[in-house]
């Protein structure tokens, strides 16, 4: 049977054919499409097409081992940039570096871009900046606070937290107390972490874990869900945890010797007069990242008969002595887990100094690098392979 189809139905079909096979043409599959569009066409279509592409796979693209970073910027007398842990967020040596970063146009169109290769279970921390104003991705909800700002998140499909959610919702919390102690005269608020075996064997001492930027691993870190999985899991022996704050940290945790001694002296002392502890040098270890791992490093150095541990964290160590003194000192009965983040492009360094002064001087330690950069996420994340080191699960014995 013949259908006549109506003379205008006709004359739509022959206008809009060309149209619908030229949009089908130009769909992008990924971003080398989108960049081949990007130069071949005008840039009103152009802008449409990102749109259009951007909805559907969402910011940023991650393709391959390659991420790639797209934001629309309409005044392009003013180039935007991308801060992130790989250019140490555009201030490599200390201040803002202007030429870091820098993202180029989209053909074009009002989109810049930018791209990095990472590992496949990297996380990354990243914001833009356009002149002086810094911001989040407007196309990526997820965002994580990095030393108090917001900064957005990109990770690769290998990435994966320590405890799913699953795991987390069965945990059974522990619970933190919080205290009074003076500080030079001041006083100082200090808290511990207290796992539930503590309470249901009153018997049983525990060893000790002092971390440096309490706060900071507390609030923005999170530090107790990860303690309470920790534990309920068995992944190590239980431990309490005494999180505290410097009152200056550019001065105290820089080989203060003054900070130092109340640390390991009027702060380890309390903490045993008030707990069941194990008080041998070798229970206790001192948790740090970045300047707070200078910290512990350099309070071990010191008093390693009063803390032996130190878990330096992708230690901030220049421009201090800390390694020149140690390369002439004789060896200490001090035992280190060493981090180095491998996106970590301004402190990296400094890790890997300290891992080779500690082989060289035949210092037991254990050196590990992660996949992420400079920030308190990353050293949460740590916490399974630090508590595992120091304090290995072992079964107890029925009666004990």
């Amino acid at each position: 049977m013949n259908i006549r189809w109506p003379r205008y139905l006709l004359i739509l079909a022959t206008v809009l054919a060309p149209h619908a096979i030229a949009a089908k043409r130009q769909a992008p599959q990924n971003f080398n499409d989108l960049l081949a569009i990007a130069n071949e066409s005008k840039s009103k279509k152009t802008n449409r097409v990102i749109r259009k592409f951007i909805k559907r796979r969402g910011l940023p693209l991650v393709e391959k081992n390659q991420i790639v970073f797209l934001l629309e910027h309409k005044n392009h007398q003013i180039r935007p940039r991308i801060l992130h842990d790989l250019n140490g967020f555009g201030a490599l040596y200390g201040k803002d570096d202007p030429a870091l970063g820098q993202m180029s146009r989209l053909g074009e169109t009002h989109w810049y871009f930018a791209s990095v290769s990472l590992l496949g279970k990297s996380r990354m921390m990243y914001k833009f900046k356009v002149g002086d104003q810094t911001f989040t991705d407007p196309h990526n909800p997820h965002s994580l606070t990095i030393f108090n700002e917001r900064c957005s998140i990109a990770q690769m499909p290998g990435f994966a937290p320590r405890f799913s959610k699953k795991e987390l919702a069965q945990v059974k919390p522990g619970r933190i107390e919080k205290h009074r102690i003076k500080l030079e005269g001041e006083e100082q608020e200090i808290f511990v972490y207290v796992p539930r075996s503590y309470d249901l064997n009153r018997d049983r001492a525990l060893p000790v874990m002092y971390v440096n930027d309490g706060g900071l691993f507390r609030n923005d870190g999170d530090l107790q869900t990860t303690l309470d999985a920790l534990m309920f899991y068995s992944r190590c022996n239980p431990f309490l945890v005494v999180m505290s704050d410097a009152t200056d940290r550019r001065e105290q945790y820089r080989g203060n010797s003054k900070y130092r001694n109340w640390y390991v002296y009027d702060l380890v002392s309390f903490i045993d007069r008030n707990y069941k502890t194990l008080q041998s040098a070798d229970k206790r270890v001192i948790l740090g990242g970045s300047r707070g791992g200078l910290m512990a490093l350099d309070a071990v150095f010191h008093y390693s008969n009063r803390v032996a541990g130190a878990a330096v964290l992708a230690p901030a160590l220049s421009p201090t002595n800390v390694l020149r003194d140690l390369k002439k000192s004789r060896p200490k009965p001090m035992n280190l887990f060493v981090a180095v983040g491998r996106l970590d492009a301004r402190w990296k360094k400094d890790g890997e100094d300290l891992r080779k002064v500690l082989r060289s001087k035949k210092i037991q330690h254990k050196a590990i690098e992660y996949e992420e950069g400079h920030n308190v996420h990353a050293w949460v994340n740590l916490f399974p392979e630090v508590a595992a080191y120091f304090f290995p699960f072992t079964p107890q014995k029925t009666g004990d």
